[in-house]
Order: structure tokens, then C-alpha cells, then sequence
């Protein structure tokens, strides 16, 4: 039997029923029915996902708690996730960070400890202009720098966190804060 790495997937003809002559099959039943090796990948491949889901939850644990210590009031793009895994390009790498689990864990984390989190509508958040509020409409996903006519040139993230912040502060009710520092938060 050839060496698999562990991110190989299985042969599909192992555990597909149809190829078994079985129509239905329950999932227990397809594990009772490989041999002994596919067995021992199979368990390895799960512990692998098990490890790795562990690595993700922990560390979105550690960075909502890590936010939620600085800040008081937290502004997050209400990314519909299931709209964005339909482009096949970055539908693994969008699942793969985990970016629903992280707005529940911020949400619930900042509840018990008296935060306000905030979701923006991130219409046109990396598109607008954080100096002058102008939209520029041609910014192919590829440009990663921001350049505006009125010559405000920025990081495209970064501008596009000036903005998120922006619409999470007229939420908030604050008028604003000067540019730079951040908005520490009281300790827990």
C-alpha cells in the first residue's frame, strides 16, 4: 500500500458505497467495512482534524479575549459568510479562519463582560475614502494599496478599518477620537 501524507484524503473507492454494491450505508457501517490500514488512516486523518479545529477554536478564544481586554466598544464588518463561500477560489480559506466562530465567541465574551460589539454593514468599507469620503468604484480585489484624487494613499485594510470604525463609532454614539490612538478599555 502506497505512503499517504496526512493531507492526502482517502481514496474515494473506500468508502463510497456504491462502489461496495451497497446502496445504503450508515457512516458507522462504511468504517466496520475498511480493512484494517484504511481504518488506521481514517483515524489518523480525524485526529488531524480534531487537532487542527482545536489550534482554530483556541486561538479565536485568545484573540476575542485579547481584544475585549484592550477595548471597550468594538466594530466588526457583518460579513455574510454564506453569500462569500459561493466564490469557489475563497471558499476553503474563509472557512478555514473561522470568521462566524469569532464573531460568536466576541459577541458572547463581550456580553458577560459589559462590551458593546457592534456589526457594520461593509458596503463599500474598503472603497471609500477615509479622508475625504470619496468612492472609488474600479478597486480591483488585486490593488492592495489605496490611492484617492485627493491624495490620501493608505494600506486598503487599514483604510478599510478607519471606515468600520467610523460607522462603529456613529453607532456608538461617539463623535470621535483623535486619529491614531486607540480607545483603551477600562480593565476587567
Amino acid at each position: 500500500m502506497p505512503v499517504r501524507s496526512k493531507w492526502q484524503s482517502l481514496p474515494t473507492e473506500a468508502i463510497n458505497p456504491a462502489t461496495l454494491g451497497i446502496d445504503k450505508l450508515a457512516a458507522g457501517d462504511i468504517v466496520e467495512l475498511m480493512l484494517g490500514e484504511d481504518r488506521k488512516m481514517l483515524a489518523a486523518v480525524q485526529r488531524e482534524h480534531e487537532r487542527i479545529a482545536n489550534q482554530r477554536r483556541d486561538f479565536l478564544y485568545k484573540l476575542s479575549h485579547r481584544l475585549l481586554t484592550r477595548y471597550d466598544h468594538l466594530a466588526v464588518e457583518d460579513l455574510r459568510i454564506r453569500n462569500l463561500v459561493q466564490n469557489r477560489y475563497l471558499s476553503k480559506s474563509i472557512l478555514d479562519a473561522g470568521w462566524g466562530l469569532f464573531a460568536a465567541h466576541l459577541t458572547s465574551k463581550a456580553a458577560n463582560a459589559g462590551r458593546e460589539v457592534v456589526f457594520v454593514n461593509p458596503a463599500y468599507t474598503s472603497r471609500t475614502c477615509h479622508a475625504c469620503g470619496q468612492i472609488v468604484l474600479h478597486l480591483p480585489l488585486s490593488q492592495r494599496v489605496f490611492r484617492c484624487a485627493c491624495g490620501y494613499v493608505a494600506d486598503r485594510d487599514g483604510n478599510a478599518a478607519r471606515n468600520i470604525l467610523r460607522l462603529g463609532q456613529s453607532l456608538w454614539g461617539i463623535s470621535s477620537t483623535m486619529v491614531g490612538l486607540p480607545q483603551e478599555a477600562a480593565p476587567l
